[in-house]
């Protein structure tokens, strides 16, 4: 399972709200459903926006983040190579399922 970042523009206003998704292998390739709804996120959930990621190495991004208590920190950490994976599995999926639909 993993969260996924949804972005709605609605009345001139962005909206971020985050789903969460799990992945699972059929007969006919992977898939993914999505397990539930997690909101819009509030003030205090900003820290995951695109804001204040530094670059570590080359095309790998972290940035510190506080816990909810304030005793703990988080480190997240982001790829462009693995963004860039994703998309491309995404791509294929939708090509497999068009040619299964044809």
């Amino acid at each position: 399972m993993f969260l996924r970042r949804c972005v709605r523009r609605k009345n001139g206003k962005e909206h971020t709200y985050w789903a969460l998704v799990e992945s699972y292998r059929t007969g006919r390739g992977s898939r993914q459903r999505l397990v539930a709804y997690l909101g819009e996120l509030r003030r205090s959930e900003q820290h995951l926006s695109d804001k204040g990621w530094q670059e570590v190495q080359a095309g790998v991004e972290v940035k510190l983040v506080p816990g909810a208590d304030g005793n703990a920190m988080f480190v997240l950490a982001r790829s462009a190579d693995r963004r860039k994976k994703e998309a491309a599995t995404r791509t294929r999926q939708g090509e497999a399922e068009s040619l299964l639909e044809t």
